[in-house]
């Protein structure tokens, strides 16, 4: 399956981080875009506050057990704990210590990588391409010259390999 790359265009620019303030009950997916600072946020729901739950180890915990805050010691995780380790002074929120919140943090990271990476394969291909047609146009020459045809032959067929490795790779990237 191929990703469609223009169901991107659009997309919330700059590295995105998680923020908020745990004291305030407020965390949202934020980017360093100064336009559109916010990814996505969460709106109050019945009576009680909105917060992503991550599934760790086949349960569901919630976010606020896995923060982690700009000040204080690294290795809290949680806002419990932060609320009872003196090193945690203020409640900004720096991170959700959960896989699939660093996925969702690195995303434009990542996609910016596949656009490259895709790119670099189509440059590959048309040159390893083009330098199959020169051999092949050169051939003719070469016969002429004992001794040479042999290794433009060779040539050729490395430079066929690399064309049909570079199109499996691009296949592959393309899902």
């Amino acid at each position: 399956m191929s990703v469609d790359l223009s169901r991107h265009e659009g997309h919330t620019p700059g590295k995105w981080h998680w923020t908020g303030d745990a004291d305030l009950h407020s965390l949202h997916l934020g980017s360093d875009a100064s336009r559109r600072p916010v990814v996505l946020a969460f709106r109050r729901w019945g009576m009680a506050q909105a917060q992503p739950i991550f599934n760790v180890g086949m349960r569901l915990e919630d976010a606020a057990d896995l923060l982690q805050f700009a000040v204080g010691d690294q290795s809290v995780r949680g806002y419990q704990s932060a609320k009872r380790d003196d090193s945690v002074y203020r409640y900004t929120i720096a991170a959700i210590d959960h896989p699939d919140a660093r996925l969702i943090e690195d995303a434009p990271l990542l996609r910016a990588e596949l656009v490259a990476l895709r790119e670099e394969y189509r440059v590959l291909h048309e040159a390893l391409t083009k330098l199959v047609f020169h051999v092949d146009s050169a051939l003719p020459a070469l016969r002429a010259y004992p001794g040479t045809l042999p290794e433009a032959q060779t040539l050729k067929y490395r430079a066929r390999q690399a064309c049909e490795a570079a199109d499996e790779s691009l296949r592959r990237i393309k899902g």
